[in-house]
């Protein structure tokens, strides 16, 4: 609802009547249907899932929303939905450290990158290298990884994690990520950013 009292009233007697759940889930399915900006839907199914209760389903639409803004530059906004996300895997008790946890702190690191924050995405980067699992999640935060070296000016350490990323991608028969790798490895190699290779 665009205007705020009338938000509010409609929210007051869902909860006063006892559909306050099942008044989000009917949201959560129009929405679908509304929006054609898919940030803004899986934003707003997001929220209204998370109103309804339902946190695990909640997770991949407030994900993607957030992974949309960042591409976008709309840093804070992703922050903040990575955030919810968070509060959402919390109070499912989903223990810290898992893929659900590291899919955020993916976003979270190249949301720094993005604000130009290397140090902080160094230290986001390094926390999902140490809980990745999967095979996809491990070469995608060891590309991080070595694009967040090579910003902060260590080349030497920036190509050894893209030759590593890059032939984990090749393992996992992504041209794209691995193509990926060896830009940032020739990067390494061409500019160097300052430090002895």
């Amino acid at each position: 609802f665009a205007h705020g009292m009338l938000r509010e009233t409609v929210a007051r007697r869902a909860r006063q009547r006892g559909h306050w759940s099942d008044d989000h889930r009917a949201c959560a399915a129009m929405v679908e249907q509304l929006y054609a900006d898919r940030a803004i839907r899986e934003e707003r199914v997001g929220y209204h899932l998370l109103g309804a209760g339902d946190h695990r389903a909640a997770l991949e639409p407030l994900l993607s929303a957030a992974q949309r803004r960042m591409r976008r530059g709309d840093f804070d906004r992703a922050r903040s939905l990575i955030t919810e996300r968070e509060r959402a895997l919390a109070a499912m008790a989903v223990a810290r450290g898992t893929e659900p946890w590291v899919d955020g702190w993916i976003v979270l690191a190249r949301t720094s990158m993005g604000q130009a924050d290397f140090e902080t995405a160094a230290r986001e980067a390094e926390r999902v290298a140490r809980h990745a699992k999967d095979p996809a999640r491990v070469a995608a935060t060891t590309r991080l990884r070595a694009e967040v070296s090579w910003h902060l000016g260590k080349a030497r350490v920036a190509l050894d994690l893209a030759v590593a990323a890059r032939r984990r991608y090749e393992q996992l028969d992504d041209d794209v990520g691995a193509a990926d790798c060896r830009c940032i490895a020739a990067s390494a190699l061409s500019e160097g950013s300052g430090d002895n290779l």
